[in-house]
């Protein structure tokens, strides 16, 4: 019987990033702001402080300021502790005594040297302004983000993780070009522990010990087999702030040259991707993982603005109010405006550079859709089906989705989830003008376990209204142990052998259960498999055979590879927004992740064999398809997998516009034959 634990892949898929609260959506509130001053010469203490006390702090160097924040006594490195950084490590003062926030237990004298030394390496961090820090990681190599963890804003300043980087490696930045992958992968989610650790747990001192770790991980000598972190020569990024602000520039004065010549497609083109410009460069990443500035002992600074005043700026705008403008939908745009205005296209670096600015784009640019958007292929007129929870609303999809279908038992917020508007947006990213339906089958974030039902018939069930719906293309991230001859299998078999496209996630067992899901066993269906960010098969992508006990026969799957580690996309809006409607991301990782990035890929290769002037029938087309996919892909070497895989089971690393070069080749019949 299959379970909703078994088929929807949450467990091991999604994890967004930083969640410390349990829960996949749960954000960590920001630190409030700092209001800690300096005490001049005469200045009594606000705050009580007993002898003892005193003293202890006096003996490591530190002493209280008026407002219950901490100093170093001897101002040698002018350390300050801010009293809203106590309070949101939960430290406060009561009788004289720093205390444990809601617990009756006084923190042991020996206990705050550890502490105190915890707290100051974030305060450390934050006393450098952001939009500094955020030039200095671009000028030292450093991408906008490493494996689903931003560094930086588009706007240029530093996000946490990107704070605490630079404090680790300023006395030594040449060590950047020697860092891989793995190792700044690993350093970053030691970084993200310690702020759960020091702000959540009442354990500076543990965090201290994680930040230690990550200085020793990036510190260390580079080793055999590991991932580049950028090109060998870990070339200087433009600063991220002038990069957004040149191309403003240029689209401000396109559109007032437009306007002057009464080229009314011409102007609304610029405006629109300025428009897209301007949303960029409001986009902050990890609002709920942050730090607050810290003043210099004796100055006060203002908190850090979350970003420029961004005013539409395009000839005929002014003074209006610019609406939300969708980024995935409108980077297409974006990037065909520049090339016409600059009357080249932008080079490689430049592409890559300003991809990787928007939320989603770490994702376009590994998987090269910016290619295919060349060849017109933006994913119109296909239709994509979304068969998972429910597809909340978000400013990015709101335009792409379509219909929402409800096949459970839910009501209202309990039928959407994060799960499936993860899926979407990573389907939305690559395939911006596909047209998304959504099939809920499972409960949402909220729902209500009274109304929880076997989602085996309500999936059975969305498979024939996706198909009546007129959807050409079929995501299923989802999955259960059981076996190619099971009735969801047949089902699948059933219409993806008349020409279907079903990408139907692999698993996430790591083999444990004998072999890919169901029902991604199924014949005919194109199962997907997961690569990390390093570009190797994700540590939980589930491989192997499985047995169809009703044809007596073992099924053997070429599994396709794409990326599904880390990978940021949409989200629903976080219950700590405090009714702000703010778009949301966040990372998830699992072959619920790969599989949609398929599924975008695929929706493009769909287009274009739309578009052809053999316009093949459904089933030929999906053969064709499957074909291209194979001749085009890199196989992954045996050695390169891990122990276990079956000889006979190939794996293939997707490229899509080799996919697209196969299918065209494939279509036009050879001159003289």
């Amino acid at each position: 019987m299959l379970t909703p634990r078994l088929l929807l892949m949450l467990c091991l898929v999604g994890f967004p990033l930083g969640a410390y609260a349990g829960t996949e959506t749960a954000p960590i509130p920001d630190l409030p702001a700092v209001k800690a001053k300096a005490l001049g010469p005469d200045a009594e203490p606000g705050v009580v402080v007993s002898a003892a006390t005193a003293a202890a702090l006096e003996k490591i160097g530190w002493k209280v300021q008026k407002d219950g924040g901490l100093a170093r006594a001897d101002g040698a490195d002018k350390g300050l502790i801010p009293k809203s950084y106590l309070e949101k490590a939960a430290i406060g003062w009561k009788d004289g005594v720093l205390f444990y926030s809601k617990s009756p237990e006084a923190v042991p004298q020996e206990m705050f040297a550890p502490i105190l030394k915890g707290l100051s390496s974030f305060t450390s961090a934050a006393r450098v302004d952001r939009q500094k820090a955020g030039a200095a990681l671009a000028a030292w190599g450093f991408p906008p983000s490493v494996d689903g963890k931003r560094l930086y804003n588009p706007a240029g300043d530093a996000t946490y993780y990107g704070m605490m980087m630079h404090s680790i490696l300023a006395s030594k930045p040449d060590q950047v070009a020697k860092l891989g992958v793995e190792r700044t992968g690993q350093a970053l989610n030691l970084i993200d522990h310690a702020y759960g650790q020091a702000f959540h747990h009442q354990a500076p001192d543990i965090a201290q010990t994680d930040l230690d770790r990550a200085r020793l991980l990036l510190f260390a000598a580079p080793r055999g087999g590991e991932t580049p972190l950028g090109s060998p020569a870990m070339k200087a990024r433009p600063d991220p702030a002038a990069m957004l602000q040149g191309y403003k520039a240029q689209l401000e004065a396109e559109a007032a040259a437009a306007l002057k010549d009464g080229d009314p497609v011409r102007r609304k083109d610029s405006a629109d991707a300025l428009a897209v410009l301007n949303n960029l460069e409001k986009q902050r990443s990890h609002r709920y993982l942050d730090l607050d500035a810290v003043p210099e002992p004796g100055k006060e600074k203002k908190p850090v603005a979350a970003g420029p005043g961004l005013k539409p700026s395009a000839p005929g705008l002014e003074g209006k109010d610019e609406p939300y403008a969708p980024l995935a939908s409108g980077l297409p745009g974006l990037l065909r405006v520049l090339d016409r205005v600059n009357g080249t296209p932008l080079t490689p670096d430049q592409q890559e550079n300003l991809i990787k600015a928007f939320p989603m784009g770490d994702l376009v640019w590994r998987m090269g859709a910016q290619d295919l958007w060349k060849q017109g292929l933006t994913g119109k007129g296909v239709k994509v089906a979304v068969i998972d929870e429910g597809i909340a609303e978000h400013p990015e999809l709101d335009g792409a989705v379509k219909a929402r279908v409800n096949f459970t038992a839910e009501r209202g917020a309990g039928a959407v989830g994060s799960h499936g508007t993860h899926v979407s947006g990573i389907i939305h990213a690559l395939a911006p003008d596909a047209e998304l339906r959504g099939y809920a089958v499972f409960a949402g974030d909220e729902g209500n376990d009274a109304l929880r039902e076997n989602p085996e018939q309500p999936i059975i069930d969305a498979i024939h209204r996706a198909v009546k719906d007129g959807n050409q293309v079929i995501n299923m991230s989802l999955g259960s142990g059981e076996g190619p001859s099971s009735q969801l299998s047949r089902v699948v078999e059933e219409y993806a052998s008349k020409g279907v496209i079903f990408l139907i996630a692999a698993g996430n067992s790591r083999n444990m259960s004998g072999g890919i899901d169901s029902p991604s066993s199924a014949p005919s269906a194109i199962t997907v498999g997961s690569l990390d960010s390093a570009g190797r098969m994700a540590d939980f992508t589930t491989f192997g055979k499985r047995f169809d006990a009703r044809k007596l026969t073992t099924v053997v799957k070429d599994v396709f590879m794409t990326p599904g580690s880390n990978i940021v996309s949409t989200m629903p809006q976080s219950p700590f927004s405090f009714g702000k409607s703010v778009p949301e991301y966040a990372a998830m990782s699992g072959t619920s992740m790969a599989t949609p990035a398929m599924t975008g890929v695929t929706a493009l290769l769909v287009q274009d064999m739309g578009q052809m002037t053999l316009v093949p029938n459904p089933i030929e087309a999906a053969q064709r398809l499957k074909a291209a996919l194979v001749q085009s892909s890199t196989p992954m070497a045996l050695d390169k997998l891990p122990p276990g895989v079956p000889i006979d089971q190939p794996f293939f690393v997707v490229r899509p516009l080799q996919a697209l070069e196969a299918l065209r080749a494939a279509a036009v019949p050879v001159a003289g034959k």
